[in-house]
């Protein structure tokens, strides 16, 4: 894929899950629940984005127990909605700079790529571990978490089609 085109469609997917991770991010903190996410008792926005696996530390804490068998208690509790703004500010950021130049900030277009690369494989980790979460824990869907999914998978795609020059 030629790299212009694919850095532009990495930012507008970018974007997309920015304004998509900012939603998720407000309905965490909100104190009443979202009026037209909730569709039922196994489409519900508010039981996923208010559970205690909304956070690091509760995804943390829960991927500990299921590897080692007893229960782990770290405290860290940051929103998944928050890293997610994060990555995908970073994400926009490089796309949109390596467009015209062949680095961004300190480091040079191929690692810039290779970054990016890997902040998706481990995104595509830890959302398949969430649908887990969705699925056979809580049992209930987001419908917004769900798209930022379908979001990672394309950017994901894109991101490996695109030609680094050495």
């Amino acid at each position: 894929m030629d790299k212009k085109r694919g850095l532009k469609l990495i930012a507008i997917f970018s974007i997309l899950a920015i304004l998509v991770s900012i939603y998720l991010a407000y309905q965490h903190f909100a104190p009443e629940g979202s009026t037209w996410c909730n569709i039922g008792k196994y489409f519900s926005c508010d039981i996923v984005n208010k559970s205690e696996f909304s956070t690091l530390d509760g995804v943390f804490n829960l991927f500990l127990k299921v590897l080692f068998d007893r229960d782990f208690y770290f405290y860290f509790p940051i929103p998944n909605a928050i890293i997610s703004i994060l990555v995908f500010l970073f994400i926009l950021g490089a796309s949109i700079k390596l467009q015209y130049s062949n680095h961004y900030w300190f480091m040079r277009e191929k690692s810039v790529i290779n970054s990016i690369r890997y902040l998706m494989i481990f995104s595509i980790i830890y959302a398949a571990f969430l649908i887990y979460i969705e699925s056979e824990v809580l049992k209930s869907w987001c419908i917004f978490c769900l798209v930022l999914d379908v979001l990672i998978l394309k950017i994901t795609y894109l991101i490996f089609a695109i030609e680094v020059k050495e």
